[in-house]
């Protein structure tokens, strides 16, 4: 193996090494009554920047080793288990997702009884895959009315619930965003122009473009300029 292969394969060795301490810590905190949520969602997302640099690293090395005098088969194998590699380490990531927000909207409630309404019911959330036999109107009007439509739970929270019930091809189109309050709203964006109803979503874009249109003077020059 050449010299950089065998560089990049360290250097991929490391990252993974880093990527599992940073998971057990979050499992270590998971464990914990109560849970520290705020602290583990701070630990949840180093650890999956260091998932996406240990992937990158693995691309890098792949694309190093059709180079070298691997046959097809040992490429084969060296690839699977890779995949299988980053398939188990999101299904290790995956429940810290659900952790994080139950505890929020528990942390919500306890703040302020107030908010009870915070407390969502996870039996009754829906959840959608993206496959063709699903309708993505019929999950985002039941999530709207049972998530989205919580004014007292923080968007962050939102998008943590959301990303519980995605799955499959779904899940893919939001994989790397983060918790935050501003990747809700981008990834319901992404979602909808997957999925919604297209005659839908150009309805809902000529209002939007009839409401912004340019406010017009009443003479007669302004008025042919719109005209054209």
């Amino acid at each position: 193996m050449a010299t950089k292969e065998i560089i990049l394969k360290q250097t991929q060795t490391e990252f993974k090494g880093h990527l599992t301490r940073q998971i057990n810590k979050c499992n270590d905190l998971s464990q914990q009554s109560p849970v520290d949520h705020v602290k583990l969602e701070t630990y949840f997302q180093v650890a999956l920047s260091k998932f996406e640099q240990v992937k990158h690293q693995i691309e890098k090395y792949l694309t190093e080793l059709v180079n070298t005098n691997f046959t097809t088969e040992e490429l084969d194998d060296i690839m699977v288990g890779l995949i299988q590699f980053e398939d188990d380490t999101q299904a290790r990531l995956d429940p810290f997702i659900k952790i994080i927000a139950q505890n929020k909207a528990t942390f919500t409630v306890s703040s302020n009884p107030r908010q009870v309404e915070a407390r969502l019911p996870p039996i009754n959330l829906p959840a959608f895959s993206g496959k063709d036999k699903e309708d993505w109107d019929e999950f985002w009007n039941k999530y709207v009315d049972l998530v989205d439509s919580k004014p007292s739970l923080p968007k962050s929270s939102k998008f943590s619930y959301l990303q519980v019930q995605l799955s499959g091809e779904a899940k893919s189109v939001v994989p790397h965003l983060r918790l935050t309050t501003d990747s809700y709203g981008l990834a319901v964006t992404l979602l909808k122009d997957n999925y919604a109803d297209p005659k839908v979503r150009t309805s809902s874009h000529l209002v939007h473009e009839m409401f912004h249109l340019p406010s017009l003077e009443a003479t007669a020059d302004s008025l042919q300029v719109f005209k054209l």
